[in-house]
């Protein structure tokens, strides 16, 4: 980890560019398929218009920036769930390029042979089935509970059930994305379709304790970002923010996210590929 921290500070102008990339890559995808989302479901009546459909995207894109997931996911409909799967999606895909470029940096003492399209483009297929794949079992369960509890319950959620299941969805989330992270490593490597998902999920059993101390920390790292913001609407019972509160918790969440993309996330592919690296007897830089 601090081989790693270290290298990522030591090289942050060039890795500032490949995340701005990266995040330019992500918006044009989340934007994009969301449109089709839109489309579709305007073409179905769940939204009125095209206009309220993409507002709502816009919205909950802003949401998750500022580390707000109450916001985010805390709407609990399917509108939302539609558009988180689309948002986790657009940003596992293009961090996959990431995870490619980490390979390099890994493997080759440092060095930046290709940008994030073009890895993307090399490994298209296995990077869109390893986005699909843990899109899907990483991050859809914590929302189906975040759409079942409310279900139950009715919304909002009465206190303190907002509590437990924000834990518990972040308790599945910690378990399911961890089981299933090491796959981009893996198809970074140029392993096939299956075998690259069997040797990622077969890393993390037999090496549980080396993989999820990793994950751990660094997802822990994350949460500190929406702390705050779910700090306040434990403690006011979700009243709205105010003139001071309100700049503090958006600064917070601003300047938390710049760290989150041009730190966290590059930190998090070079550790997982430098684990992915000595777990499979590759030599390491």
């Amino acid at each position: 980890m601090q081989v790693c921290s270290e290298y990522v500070w030591d090289n942050k102008r060039g890795f500032i560019m490949i995340m701005l990339r990266m995040l330019v890559l992500a918006l044009v995808l989340y934007v994009g398929l969301s449109a089709v989302v839109v489309f579709v479901g305007t073409t179905l009546g769940v939204w009125p218009d095209t206009s309220a459909g993409m507002t709502e995207a816009f919205a909950n894109m802003s949401a998750w920036w500022e580390g707000n997931p109450l916001a985010a996911m805390g709407v609990y409909n399917t509108r939302v769930a539609m558009f988180n799967v689309v948002f986790f999606f657009s940003l596992f895909l293009s961090l996959s390029g990431v995870f490619g470029i980490s390979k390099e940096v890994v493997e080759s003492a440092g060095t930046f042979a290709e940008t994030i399209i073009s890895w993307i483009k090399m490994r298209l297929v296995p990077f869109l089935f390893a986005a699909l794949v843990v899109t899907l079992v990483g991050i859809v369960p914590a929302m189906a509970i975040g759409l079942v509890f409310p279900m139950s319950l009715g919304t909002p959620l009465p206190s303190p059930y907002p509590v437990f299941v924000g834990a518990f969805m972040f308790t599945v989330i910690f378990f399911t994305l961890g089981m299933t992270i090491m796959i981009f490593p893996a198809m970074a490597a140029g392993r096939p379709l299956v075998a690259g998902l069997k040797e990622g999920i077969g890393l993390t059993l037999d090496n549980f304790v080396a993989v999820f101390s990793r994950w751990a920390l660094l997802l822990v790292m994350l949460a500190l970002w929406p702390l705050p913001r779910l700090v306040w609407n434990e403690v006011t019972s979700g009243a709205t923010p105010q003139d001071m509160a309100a700049s503090l918790l958006s600064a917070w969440g601003i300047l938390y996210g710049c760290a989150v993309l041009f730190f966290l996330l590059p930190l998090m592919t070079l550790v997982l590929s430098r684990l992915y690296a000595r777990l499979t007897g590759n030599q390491v830089y």
